[in-house]
């Protein structure tokens, strides 16, 4: 009986104890890592309530805060962090870096990107659907049109349009040639990764 008394005893004490420490402001030191190197991030912000301290150049902040408060992390490139304090231990807090995307448009590249069943699969499309213009065969025009066409990361055609032309209607029908394929595309490689790209594709009219 005498030993749960003493257990109960116990226990109410670090709850009163929880509770009163809950209420006090302590100093707090903590270290900013980046969270993929552990490298210290210095200059990173931490903000509690009405106060906000940045790191040095190791990446180690002070503050006052209570058990309970918390703490808002912020870092040039990476994701913000949210930490609440449960302890009166010092605090090791890790950002991770924000996944960038690369929205270049790359001109050279490791492997080019090309339709899926080849480029003698787009020539047929596009000869199916090319309609030489009235204005240019009463003109005899003839002569080769330079289309550009921007291919994105997943294979789609994300903008098109002309480079080089001649006129008397042949640009748009070229344009529209390239719009009613259904020629499905795999992307540009540039360092093992899928970019976006952009390609030249030439069309002869000939009368």
């Amino acid at each position: 009986m005498k030993n749960i008394k003493t257990l109960l005893l116990s226990f109410l004490l670090v709850i009163i104890s929880s509770i009163f420490l809950f209420g006090q402001e302590r100093a707090i030191v903590g270290k900013i890592l980046d969270g993929n190197t552990d490298l210290p991030l210095n200059n990173a912000q931490i903000k509690i309530k009405n106060s906000s301290v940045v790191t040095d150049s190791l990446g180690i902040f002070k503050i006052r805060a209570s058990l309970g408060d918390t703490l808002k992390v912020f870092s040039v490139d990476h994701v913000d962090g949210l930490i609440i304090i449960s302890s009166q231990s010092d605090l090791i807090i890790k950002l991770n870096h924000i996944q960038k995307t690369d929205d270049r448009v790359y001109s050279f590249v490791d492997e080019s990107a090309e339709p899926k069943n080849g480029m003698r699969e787009l020539f047929e499309q596009l000869g199916q659907h090319l309609v030489y213009p009235a204005e240019a065969r009463r003109n005899a025009i003839s002569g080769e049109v330079v289309l550009y066409i921007i291919i994105g990361r997943e294979g789609e055609i994300q903008e098109m349009g002309i480079v080089k032309g001649i006129g008397f209607g042949c640009d748009e029908a070229a344009l529209a040639a390239l719009r009613a394929s259904t020629v499905k595309w795999k992307p540009a490689i540039k360092d093992g990764k899928k970019v976006r790209s952009k390609l030249k594709l030439p069309l002869k009219f000939k009368i």
